[in-house]
């Protein structure tokens, strides 16, 4: 549980997705859909390698944004007011583990169940 609590963020492509929205929308440029499919793929990919640290995945969003012909610059905004969306991507990927523990455990006192009434 602890690895899977570090690697899978389920928050990060959607994420990365409202970010590059408003840096679009900021500087001006055009964003449509296959830049959308690349940000949420570079999102659910490099979520394994991001710092488990508040606004982590904001240090590896450079190399999307220069991918899809956003500007970089815009990640200086994104940095002054991620403090609330970051609680927000917190809550649900706490929520998201939480889930996956619950499913796990209900499973297993299934499966003993099921042992205790076979034996």
């Amino acid at each position: 549980m602890p690895l899977a609590v570090s690697l899978f963020r389920f928050s990060t492509p959607v994420t990365w997705m409202t970010a590059a929205l408003l840096v679009a929308r900021l500087y001006d440029v055009s964003f449509g859909l296959p830049q959308m499919v690349v940000i949420a793929l570079a999102g659910a990919i490099l979520s394994f390698g991001g710092a488990g640290i508040p606004m982590g995945a904001l240090l590896i969003l450079a190399p999307a944004f220069s991918a899809v012909g956003l500007p970089v610059q815009g990640i200086g905004v994104l940095l002054a007011v991620d403090l609330v969306p970051d609680m927000f991507r917190t809550l649900s990927n706490v929520t998201g583990d939480m889930a996956v523990a619950a499913m796990l455990s209900r499973r297993d006192l299934d499966r003993a169940d099921v042992h205790e009434a076979a034996g």
